[in-house]
């Protein structure tokens, strides 16, 4: 089996690039931003952008590629990934059964192919290139899925395995090597011979794609709303729920947010992670708010306590208090696995961490599927194909 190298794609001002990667995320092996979740991911965006490298001729001022596996934490990641889109020539998707139910990697395709249209390029041309990333179920014969197929249709090992598994296990790396060559001559075949060259796109967020049914729920209890808090407002691009929602969305789980009182029934069906502003205690009514929004929390709904400890603390020395208090009312409600961050890292380190653990406890404890094939069947985590 080969061992993944780190290789760090180039985030930041793109000035345009051979191709896009784009692929379903899944959760983290190492809690930490400067690791992938999934590091084959890394390792044939590597060997892609070095076969790219080879074979690019006319264009090598611009970039061989790009992947969002670097981008700083707490970064605006709808800019980021709006401005890679707009730069690459090819997009080139890596399909798993995952990635048709991750809102984030189809609104990346959706935003590209909105780039497309503005700049009168077919969307089935051949500035999309899928591969077979993770194998799919036999009956999925849509025409995205017949084209990646069609990459490696004289390969038996890529239908069978997917790339994935060829990048992975050295017993493949003949065919794999190939497969990957292939792929480059093709993107750089299209670059150079009808270029798009650099234009704008759409913002993922920006773009209506055909979304999964919600299976997270980013909830929020604040002085202002979950469309409007910003716990680190002077650091912070997002929202505290966009962020746990971009969180759950990158980890593979397509998210919802929501006010905690509009929350209702969601709970009862979805993980979901709480986000509290303490700073409602400061008002008269506070405490029985927080008490009767908490007591009846199922055990797959983690609350996370959030104040800026430094700024708010700075001017009023409030901060700390309340966020004490807030965490002693939810460990009085019965909640032992609420958790408290006190500046921007400490929110940020915690947030996919608390949305597997949400996870786990809604496959441990949470009610039984009713829907379509799965009908009685309780979901594991080793039915995931991550």
């Amino acid at each position: 089996m080969r061992v993944p190298e780190r290789t760090d794609s180039s985030p930041g001002a793109h000035r345009g690039s051979y191709f896009f990667l784009s692929y379903a995320h899944q959760p983290p092996a190492v809690r930490g931003a400067e690791h992938t979740p999934d590091p084959w991911v890394r390792t044939l965006f590597q060997d892609l952008r070095a076969a790219v490298s080879r074979h690019g001729t006319t264009m090598s001022s611009i970039l061989p590629g790009y992947v969002d596996l670097d981008m700083p934490v707490g970064s605006d990641w709808n800019a980021e990934l709006a401005d890679a889109l707009g730069a690459a020539e090819v997009f080139v998707p890596l399909y798993a059964p995952s990635y048709f139910t991750n809102s984030w990697s189809l609104r990346e395709r959706a935003a590209f192919e909105q780039r497309l249209r503005r700049d009168g390029a077919p969307i089935d041309g051949p500035h999309v290139v899928p591969v077979l990333w993770v194998p799919l179920p036999p009956w999925d014969t849509n025409p995205d899925v017949a084209a990646a197929y069609a990459l490696g249709e004289d390969i038996a090992a890529y239908r069978e395995n997917g790339l994935r598994a060829m990048c992975m296990l050295s017993y493949y790396q003949e065919p794999y090597s190939a497969l990957v060559e292939r792929l480059a001559e093709r993107i750089v075949a299209t670059a150079e011979r009808d270029p798009l060259g650099p234009s704008a796109a759409p913002s993922p967020d920006e773009v209506e794609a055909p979304e999964p049914e919600p299976s997270f729920v980013a909830a929020v209890l604040a002085r202002d709303g979950a469309a409007r808090w910003r716990p680190f407002a002077g650091r912070q691009e997002l929202t505290a729920a966009a962020y746990v929602a971009n969180t759950a969305e990158r980890l593979g789980l397509p998210a919802v947010v929501k006010d905690l009182g509009e929350a209702g029934e969601l709970l009862d069906r979805y993980p979901a992670v709480l986000v509290i502003d303490p700073w409602m205690l400061d008002r008269p009514d506070g405490e029985h708010v927080l008490l009767e929004a908490v007591k009846n929390l199922p055990p797959w709904v983690v609350p996370l306590v959030v104040v800026d400890e430094e700024t708010e603390a700075a001017a009023t020395g409030r901060a700390a208090p309340l966020a004490a208090e807030a965490m002693a009312m939810l460990g009085r409600a019965g909640i032992a696995k609420a958790e408290q961050a006190g500046d921007l890292d400490d929110f940020i380190d915690a947030i996919p961490a608390l949305v597997t653990e949400a996870r786990r406890q809604f496959l441990r404890h949470g009610p039984v599927r009713t829907q379509g094939a799965d009908r009685g069947r309780r979901w594991r985590l080793s039915d995931a194909d991550e």
